[in-house]
């Protein structure tokens, strides 16, 4: 008889046990999704928010106001041809590039510091020059906290004071920032979208991209500030003519390497040969950085 009920008690107490883990099991299961879903909701609605307010940052700035698009002629900066003397043939016409209300962005954020753009991309952005590498790593351009954080340039130095300039971005898998530049390891996509403009205090540059590549995260040399005399750089060993001046973008790839975009400077534009719409920023004056 003990022997029997001993028996019977055991089988009651494995059963139990297998319904109660059975139980836990769903229980943490449904827990999992649950926190999966509250993760993917919130890198949605993350990345929607940045995506707004960049969106909003740009009418700020009147980048995508109907009418607010001059076409411009090039001009080089050594060029010492007045103005009324200038000629500006049609081959020589940029594409419509935006004019930027500089003054609204600098009294939004005073680390503003230039807008980047290159046409027929998702790149519209301003770029800031911050005290420190990793202040705008989770901030946008108002400073919210938000993934996408914010295009900046190397802090070490003053953007455009060494012969190669460079400015970091987050690769979003939404696209946003710098998460279409992948594009650039296309060779069609790169002939189409070779130029790169920035613009800054109301002077608008003109970059033709030499070189795409990836490199390890251990890798520096393509922020060196004094790439431009001469020096070969790049997986496709471009060499830059000496008194180059070089804009570097720079975005993670994976999680080890990181994707290099080398420009180089090919005009500069400056801001009374802007049409018969003249800029805001020199109509308000501008500002130097």
């Amino acid at each position: 008889m003990k022997f029997t009920l001993i028996k019977k008690s055991t089988g009651r107490t494995m059963g139990t046990v297998i319904r109660w883990g059975m139980g836990a099991a769903a229980i943490i299961l449904f827990l999992s999704l649950l926190l999966s879903g509250s993760l993917l909701w919130y890198k949605y609605h993350d990345g929607c928010a940045g995506k707004k307010e960049y969106q909003l940052i740009c009418k700020i700035a009147e980048t995508q106001t109907a009418g607010d698009f001059s076409r411009l002629c090039f001009l080089t900066e050594t060029s010492n041809l007045p103005v009324s003397a200038f000629t500006c043939p049609e081959s020589r016409k940029t594409p419509f590039l935006p004019r930027i209300d500089e003054p609204s962005l600098r009294a939004l954020n005073r680390d503003y510091a230039a807008w980047l753009y290159i046409p027929d991309t998702a790149v519209n952005y301003p770029v800031v020059y911050p005290k420190s590498n990793s202040d705008y790593l989770g901030k946008t351009f108002i400073k919210e906290n938000h993934s996408c954080g914010c295009l900046f340039f190397e802090s070490s130095f003053l953007p455009f004071s060494q012969p190669n300039t460079v400015i970091y971005g987050h690769n979003m898998r939404s696209g946003e920032m710098f998460g279409k530049l992948k594009e650039y390891l296309n060779d069609e996509y790169l002939e189409q979208h070779r130029k790169i403009y920035i613009c800054r205090s109301s002077i608008w540059r003109e970059y033709r991209i030499r070189e795409v590549f990836l490199t390890k995260n251990s890798d520096m040399s393509p922020y060196q500030p004094d790439i431009g005399a001469g020096e070969t750089r790049g997986e496709n060993g471009t060499v830059f003519p000496v008194h180059s001046h070089i804009l570097t973008l720079s975005t993670c790839h994976g999680k080890n390497q990181k994707l290099i975009l080398q420009a180089e400077l090919t005009e500069v534009i400056p801001p009374l040969l802007y049409g018969k719409r003249r800029n805001p920023c020199c109509e308000r004056g501008g500002f130097m950085v």
